[in-house]
């Protein structure tokens, strides 16, 4: 009986353990990984979290720092915390160069940030870097942007993307030299008005603008008109433009025809557009010098005649007219003027251009253009009809620099 009595006892304790050791208690301690570290977690007492310091990107010297951010900026993360491992260096020197250093090398890392600061901190699983960054660009943005050699291919590219009717157009360059981006891009508009039929402001911005020869280019073209818009009054322009040229023929003298575009491309209802376009022009016939003189060059070269744009002033105006080969000298002429006058238009040599002033180095009298292949002339289809024409349808930012203490800030 006392067997049995004290067997039963020792059941009832067996069965009460769970109150006397609940089960939020029991704690197994699994075994720390490798290099591991632990934070105590203040919102949960008597817990802890671990943190293996092979999750910490390892840094030993300043070049693998560089590459540590640029990952974040890929990445899209805007902190980030780098264990020093066998650092071979001075760290604070390291950090206070390192953003000069991927200014130089890699501005768009740069440029795609509005503010980086660091810190240093010794912990118990070793020294790390600790560093922030307020992004301005998402980590798609930032892989998009292309690395191309100035000027070519880069030139080649966007202009591809002002035929594009893209509205930004963003590109880190290397071999840059200081060059009036403006201007190039204003000459390659006036070369093409069968493509660039209603010409869109342009704004360019340089990155950094004052030093090295990898820099950022950022182009802002602001268009006037949709891009389903600008591909419909492209394809009236070219209706309109071989028009003109069907006209032409390369027996004709350069009077003959100059005097033959003159016709075509400006009647007696030609009126003066500040605003114009070569969409305009063709279907509205109103006009400016800058417009008229480019429609010009083209249906002259085209015909392979050598012909050229003069930008200059007229009455302290900027101003725009043409001149052509002619038995070996250059003639110039004024479609726009003489059509608001609505007078023949003249040919002249350059000493006859009174009330013109121009760059006479960048227009030379004797060294003749290298000669132009002509295009293919237009042909229309033997089932084409007239068309009729009368119908009218309607930044430089500037960026800061400063040696970090800490702190690293670049606003591109």
């Amino acid at each position: 009986m006392k067997k049995i009595l004290l067997m039963l006892l020792l059941v009832l304790l067996l069965a009460g353990c769970q109150g006397i050791f609940p089960n939020e208690y029991l704690y197994v301690n699994e075994h720390d990984a490798p290099f591991a570290y632990r934070e105590t977690d203040t919102t949960d007492t008597g817990s802890s979290v671990y943190k293996p310091t092979e999750e910490l990107t390892a840094v030993s010297r300043g070049s693998d720092i560089r590459e540590a951010i640029k990952n974040l900026v890929l990445s899209g993360q805007e902190t980030g915390e780098f264990l020093l491992v066998d650092y071979v260096g001075d760290i604070e020197r390291d950090m206070k160069t390192m953003y000069t250093d991927l200014l130089g090398d890699s501005p768009k890392y740069t440029y795609a940030m509005d503010s980086l600061e660091w810190s240093l901190s010794e912990t118990e699983y070793g020294n790390t870097v600790n560093v922030s960054l307020k992004l301005r660009l998402a980590p798609q943005e930032v892989q998009a942007i292309p690395t191309l050699r100035f000027p070519e291919p880069a030139m080649t590219e966007i202009k591809e993307a002002l035929l594009e009717h893209v509205s930004t157009y963003t590109v880190q360059v290397s071999g840059y030299q200081d060059t009036d981006l403006d201007a190039l891009l204003e000459a390659f508009i006036l070369e093409h008005p069968d493509q660039i039929v209603d010409a869109p402001g342009v704004s360019v911005s340089v990155y950094p603008p004052d030093r090295g020869s990898v820099r950022i280019l950022e182009f802002h073209f602001i268009h006037n008109t949709d891009r389903e818009t600008m591909l419909q009054h492209r394809d009236d322009v070219d209706s309109f433009l071989n028009l003109i040229s069907n006209q032409l023929n390369r027996k004709q003298s350069a009077k003959e025809i100059v005097n033959t575009i003159y016709e075509s491309l400006t009647p007696a209802v030609y009126s003066y557009n500040p605003n114009a376009s070569v969409y305009s022009m063709a279907y509205q016939k109103s006009g400016n010098s800058r417009v008229v003189a480019s429609i010009t060059a083209f249906l002259c070269n085209r015909l392979g005649a050598q012909c050229e744009i003069v930008i200059g002033k007229r009455g302290g105006e900027t101003w725009y007219w043409n001149r052509i080969m002619s038995d070996g000298k250059w003639l110039s002429f004024d479609l726009h003027s003489a059509a608001l006058e609505k007078k023949p238009p003249a040919l002249l040599p350059s000493e006859a251009m009174a009330g013109y002033s121009w760059d006479r180095e960048r227009y030379p009298e004797v060294n003749e253009p290298d000669p132009i292949e002509p295009q293919t002339p237009y042909e229309p289809e033997a089932s084409s009809e007239p068309v009729d024409f009368s119908e009218s349808v309607d930044t430089t930012e500037t960026e800061q620099t400063s040696e970090p203490t800490g702190t690293l800030a670049e606003a591109p």
